[in-house]
């Protein structure tokens, strides 16, 4: 059961991702005061399940989980209690969050790089990374608008959706009702577009080398 778990889990991540995208429009948005975040919760078990099997030392794995629900139930706290210094501490769990997130994108990169054969999981690991992405880069458009509100302009009475923002970017889509205004935000956008591009190209260049490498040995 536990060989099936660790060769078939980006299965479960996979639908985990793109449930809570199906989902998200019919949900507060995260970081609504007084509503409990239930598809952040979703997200970080699905995110310390995968870890565990990225990450063999027991005492590191139960670190690294320690974290990600700290930061979680401090999100939780600020939310449903209106401290004095509530956004102080909701700025620095985001950050810690993105960390984390950063930390953990690139085991994921360096287990689908490690491995020596193309198989459905490795590619639905691809796919994985790719919208974890367009996650990421949310999270530091979402941080830099609650230090400059006007980093963005946009039509609409209230605060843009920068997650949809920023997989248009991702895409290179770009509706053009959100658009970076700061040259930071236009830094950020830059560099997101690019990404996307340069994953896209290089990842599905090694599992097409992969592929021919795996038919020239068997022949």
């Amino acid at each position: 059961m536990k060989t099936y778990f660790i060769e078939n889990r980006f299965n479960y991540f996979l639908i985990v991702i793109v449930g809570l995208m199906v989902l998200s429009p019919f949900y507060p948005p995260i970081g609504t005061p007084g509503v409990f975040p239930l598809l952040q919760l979703c997200f970080t078990l699905a995110t310390v399940f995968i870890l565990r099997t990225l990450i063999n030392n027991t005492g590191i794995f139960f670190l690294v989980a320690a974290v990600y629900f700290f930061i979680f139930f401090t999100n939780v706290i600020v939310l449903f209690y209106d401290w004095h210094w509530a956004h102080v501490i909701d700025a620095l769990a985001n950050k810690a969050f993105i960390i984390a997130f950063i930390v953990f994108l690139q085991r994921l990169l360096r287990e689908l790089f490690r491995s020596g054969r193309v198989n459905a999981d490795c590619i639905k690991g691809g796919i994985c990374i790719y919208f974890l992405l367009g996650i990421l880069w949310a999270l530091l458009y979402r941080s830099l608008f609650h230090l400059d509100k006007h980093a963005f302009a946009y039509a609409a009475d209230i605060a843009p959706n920068l997650f949809y923002f920023s997989f248009m970017t991702l895409t290179t889509v770009g509706y053009g009702e959100i658009v970076p205004v700061s040259t930071v935000a236009q830094m950020l956008a830059s560099l997101e577009a690019v990404t996307g591009q340069i994953f896209l190209a290089v990842y599905i260049a090694r599992l097409l080398g992969m592929h021919i490498a795996a038919h020239i040995k068997k022949d």
